[in-house]
């Protein structure tokens, strides 16, 4: 209510004050609405931690190990290692080691034969690149599995 509508003289004196005084006058409303911007600020404060925390435990998987080709997807039907070589009536070893140096060994093994093939790898974001004398090959990452792409033909390791 603004000064023109005040009928009694405590009205009067209790609008004055508001304005005049609004520290003392509305204290407590003031106390009130600080403890609850301290809350919801502590409240923001943690959900930002545990979201820093979060992130950088996913960021922690290291892609660095030993992987075992497991399945391999053709015409987007898929076959696991142990099947096709059945088929085949041959012998399928295949493995790759990713080392923290940045540099991988994939051996192949078909026939009971070993090849070994070296490079360096790098990664940006969940695509993993092998590099194999300036050759290039692409593949992805997703945590725990990877995914190598030969036009069209989808191999498969899986995290030993």
């Amino acid at each position: 209510p603004s000064l023109l509508y005040c009928t009694t003289k405590e009205s009067v004196r209790d609008l004055l004050i508001k304005y005049l005084c609004p520290r003392d006058f509305r204290r407590g409303e003031m106390e009130e609405s600080m403890k609850i911007n301290m809350k919801k600020r502590a409240f923001t404060f943690l959900m930002i931690l545990v979201m820093v925390i979060s992130l950088v435990a996913c960021g922690s998987k290291s892609i660095a190990g030993n992987y075992k080709l497991t399945e391999i997807e053709s015409y987007g039907e898929k076959m696991s290692v142990e099947d096709l070589a059945n088929l085949l009536e041959m012998d399928i070893d295949m493995t790759l080691n990713l080392k923290s140096d940045k540099s991988f060994v994939w051996d192949t093994g078909f026939w009971g034969e070993d090849e070994s093939v070296r490079g360096s790898w790098q990664i940006e974001g969940d695509s993993l690149i092998l590099i194999v004398e300036g050759e290039e090959l692409y593949g992805t990452f997703d945590g725990k599995n990877i995914n190598m792409d030969f036009e069209g033909e989808i191999f498969i390791f899986e995290k030993q």
